[in-house]
């Protein structure tokens, strides 16, 4: 049998990143629900979502989110997946709402405030837009999309020094991860 820290990676890589882990409070979260079995089945059905949304097949991934959401309307990676959908779809006010949602359910989700950055960026909320991606960067120091955004909105917004900086973090990021035996460089 799998144990629940197996099942969190697993769906941490086949999610694509949308779960987020690493939390005590999602981990706890996903144990409760992990017990009652819910917890599989949502994620499945993000797994799903996130193969139709890779294919660009946004209204199958839409529903497969929804579904999820459905059985577990606690489950971030499905608010996460719909926030992207949304996005996508130029639906920033429902892309916001989603993204709150996930932020909700799980407040350490970098993903969510990604999306939510974004959404607000797109309205030309930038100071909203601007704190939402920081926020993004400060829970998941890996999620390099995060970075683009931040960095792009401070360039756009004459924020050149704060971009500089923010590139450091990114780059350093991006050799660790074509190197992942070296270690985490802190600026």
């Amino acid at each position: 049998m799998r144990t629940l820290k197996t099942l969190i990676l697993a769906a941490a890589i086949t999610t694509g990143g949308l779960i987020c882990t690493g939390t005590a409070h999602a981990q706890t979260t996903f144990r409760e629900l992990a017990k009652q079995g819910e917890a599989k089945k949502a994620l499945a059905l993000v797994d799903e979502g996130n193969e139709h949304k890779a294919f660009g097949e946004y209204t199958e991934a839409l529903g497969k989110y929804e579904e999820a959401l459905t059985i577990d309307a606690n489950c971030a990676p499905a608010y996460v997946g719909v926030a992207w959908v949304r996005n996508e779809q130029k639906e920033y006010g429902k892309a916001k709402d989603a993204a709150n949602a996930a932020i909700k359910a799980d407040a350490k989700c970098g993903a969510a405030y990604r999306e939510l950055g974004f959404a607000e960026w797109h309205q030309g909320e930038t100071k909203a837009a601007k704190e939402a991606l920081e926020a993004a960067v400060g829970c998941d120091g890996t999620d390099l999309p995060a970075y683009a955004y931040l960095i792009d909105l401070l360039e756009e917004t004459g924020e050149k020094k704060a971009a500089g900086e923010y590139k450091k973090h990114r780059d350093a990021e991006v050799e660790r991860q074509a190197n992942p035996e070296q270690k985490k460089t802190i600026y």
